[in-house]
């Protein structure tokens, strides 16, 4: 290990994190380093050393030592904490996740290790007379009872479901399973009898872990390390986490359980032996007892390897053809002498006056989209939150009540079935919006995981969901849901005008990405801060479709000395695609099969959770990343670059294609899928513009051009500020 400036003549030292080896030769980051230190009860600070760019990414730890040489602790203690710091700095795993604003520095460590840390510290502190907790005992006499450890609060649910091998989210309070704890190999850890009690006072759920008295307390620290989420219990991918954190202690907990249709009477904390004697390695233990294996569950720790029962083929998701569809609006756009085209089956505004003068409408002002041809789907039951964690990359469990987030559907083969947007209503209630030109096979496809005639893995056709949801399509019938947006600086100042004095401020305190229900012109809706047009502020209204003509005329007049515009579909094509937007079919999925983490949006996908449908096919892909989208702008008064327009590099060498490019007043704004070497902002890129398809060579004809731009940043950034009286 090495000092940071050779050391110090004081009592503070700063150690170079940048010469500890690692197992697996990532870098180690201050931040991990300290909190797993902290594990093992040594206490350190992350610091910045020399060549350190932010304080976030510190790359040195410090010590500070008055605290030791207080009790008198000296050059042999030193070296002492020295070495157990080198031990459990060696042993970490460090890794890192995709984050909106960066990589987010990780790390695992080996249980054994962290304990072999503990146990000397514990050691150290107990020769200076400085009291410490010891680890429980088992109680003489008594190695074969069951003793009582109490996981609550948090996600303990989720924490046992996925820690056990049995199916922990379908206890309801009272009632109890058997199952199996296994260790990352697949050996039996323990052997318990998992019950749930009655919820606290707040509502958050408790169970009971009854297990042998002579395993409860290795079980107890493994479950309590597994909540902390620092502990490595896959040496294969180490992305995978548990769900946590829960409070995991000991019980004194008097209570009474149902399994296998007897009682059993837990007093204290304490229970008879109600074992079955199951140890050894799981392949084994899963002949002789069948029954304590949920092998249909997404996931568990020591699954691997083990057989289910299952023959489930890949599922193909269908869009059955349907007549040409309109929305509540399609009347008014027409009256309004708007543009209509055919798009994603239905016929909608193309534009009103032009393309260009709604576009600078939303980035100036504010403009009003008719997005009634968007797919709206429920999601609700016990097992909604479990069920949008196994068919959506994103993780439900960090939404609240009046919450939204991005993610994607993939498909066992991790190829991109749709982007969308979910909301959380409630805890077990959900909204889905999902693109129009994917509606039909968006539904076949969560219908069929829902019904179980999915393949959700390609290597264990036997999984299946946690448990039924019930889906709906909020669109259908005559108080179905459509979906109305308003978006641009001024658009908070316009639906303020329409709103009682109550609902004015909680829409000032909205947030992005967070929804509330509103009353407006005596309709109840649900107003979200979100949108598709890479505006900071801006709404989407989900509104009951008898009343979606009077709200939208109500927003017009509102905001008609504003600037409000009716926005068409070209004008948010070009809107998202200036943002850097992905629209399906060009920068998600398509003809390039584009994936997510191509497509800029790698934190979109969590791959902390340890299933959801095409995770492991994403990750292989996500370890040989070669491609991605780049956002480039081209000066004004070229020709118009196309979507399919081939990219060249500097020496000419074609190295991609346009996924999408709009003509705006400044020039034009594109993007294209190209090697990453080349995503770099300032990168030249050319564009060969060639004559049309077939075009006779004649006096007169346009040979290809060569149009040259350069990679901008990824994404459009804009700030929102409050108008005047807003703050």
């Amino acid at each position: 290990m090495r000092l940071c400036y050779g050391g110090t003549n004081t009592h503070l030292l700063v150690l170079d994190l940048r010469a500890i080896p690692t197992k697996n030769g990532n870098p180690l980051w201050g931040e991990i380093a300290a909190r797993i230190l902290d594990l093992a009860g040594i206490v350190a600070n992350k610091n910045t050393i020399p060549g350190d760019t932010s304080a976030a990414d510190a790359r040195g730890i410090r010590y500070g030592t008055p605290w030791v040489t207080q009790r008198g602790m000296g050059e042999r203690e030193m070296q002492e904490i020295a070495e157990i710091t080198r031990l459990v700095l060696t042993e970490i795993r460090p890794f890192f996740y995709h984050g909106v604003r960066g990589p987010l520095p990780r790390g695992k460590i080996p249980l054994p290790v962290l304990h072999e840390a503990q146990e000397r510290v514990r050691a150290l502190l107990a020769r200076f007379g400085v009291e410490v907790k010891e680890p429980a005992k088992v109680e003489a006499g008594n190695p074969h009872g069951a003793k009582a450890i109490l996981v609550r609060a948090g996600r303990a649910d989720c924490l046992l479901h996925e820690a056990s091998t049995t199916h922990v989210l379908k206890l309801g309070p009272g009632e109890a399973t058997r199952g199996l704890f296994l260790s990352p190999s697949g050996e039996v850890l323990a052997e318990a009898v998992i019950g749930r009690i009655s919820d606290d006072e707040l509502g958050r759920k408790r169970f009971l872990v009854l297990a042998p008295n002579d395993r409860a307390e290795a079980l107890k620290e493994w479950l309590s390390a597994l909540s902390d989420g620092y502990v490595l219990f896959d040496e294969e991918d180490i992305f995978r986490k548990v769900q946590g954190p829960a409070v995991v202690e000991d019980s004194q907990e008097y209570a009474e359980l149902a399994l296998d249709g007897k009682r059993i009477f837990v007093e204290g904390g304490k229970a008879p032996d109600i074992f079955l004697g199951l140890k050894g390695k799981a392949e084994e233990v899963l002949e002789k007892a069948p029954s304590v294996f949920a092998l249909e569950k997404p996931y568990f720790i020591g699954g691997q390897g083990l057989k289910g029962e299952g023959k489930r083929i890949l599922y193909e998701p269908k869009a059955p053809e349907r007549e040409l569809a309109t929305t509540p609006l399609t009347e008014w756009h027409k009256r309004a002498g708007a543009r209509m085209a055919p798009f994603a089956g239905y016929l909608m505004p193309l534009w009103y006056t032009s393309a260009l003068s709604e576009h600078r409408a939303v980035r100036e002002r504010a403009g009003l989209f008719d997005l009634g041809h968007m797919g709206v789907f429920e999601v609700s039951g016990r097992y909604a939150e479990s069920f949008l964690n196994l068919v959506t990359t994103n993780y439900a469990g960090w939404l609240h009540p009046g919450q939204s987030q991005y993610g994607f559907l993939l498909d066992p083969t991790g190829k991109v079935i749709d982007d969308l947007m979910v909301y959380r209503v409630s805890s077990d209630r959900f909204i889905l919006i999902v693109n129009a030109a994917n509606e039909l096979k968006d539904w076949d496809w969560l219908c069929a995981v829902n019904e179980g005639k999915a393949l959700l893995d390609l290597e264990r056709p036997w999984v299946e969901p946690d448990g039924p949801v019930t889906l709906r399509n909020l669109k259908e019938g005559d108080e179905g849901l459509v979906d109305l947006a308003l978006q641009g600086p001024a658009s908070r100042s316009i639906l303020l005008r329409l709103l009682s004095s109550r609902d004015k401020h909680r829409l000032v305190a909205l947030r992005r990405t967070e929804f509330l229900e509103l009353s407006l012109l005596g309709t109840e809706i649900l107003c979200a801060r979100t949108g598709y047009t890479g505006e900071p502020l801006g709404y989407e209204l989900l509104v009951p479709k008898s009343a979606a003509e009077k709200i939208w005329e109500a927003l017009l007049d509102a905001g008609k000395d504003k600037g409000l515009l009716p926005c068409g579909l070209a004008a948010r094509d070009s809107l998202r695609t200036e943002a850097g937007l992905p629209l399906y079919g060009h920068e998600l999925s398509g003809p390039e099969e584009i994936l997510p983490h191509e497509a800029g949006f790698a934190p979109y996908v969590k791959l902390h959770k340890p299933f959801f449908v095409g995770r492991s096919a994403y990750l292989k892909a996500l370890a040989d990343w070669k491609r991605e989208v780049v956002r480039f702008v081209i000066e004004p008064g070229q020709r118009p670059v196309r979507a399919g327009t081939p990219v060249v590099d500097k020496s000419g060498t074609v190295v991609g294609k346009v996924t999408s490019c709009v003509v705006l007043e400044e020039g034009q704004v594109g993007m294209a899928l190209v090697p990453r070497e080349l995503a770099r902002p300032e990168t030249p890129l050319g564009f060969v513009v060639s004559p049309g398809a077939g075009e006779e060579l004649k006096p007169g004809t346009r040979l290809p051009l060569v149009l040259w731009g350069k990679v901008i940043p990824r994404f459009l950034r804009r700030e929102a500020l409050p108008a005047p009286g807003e703050e």
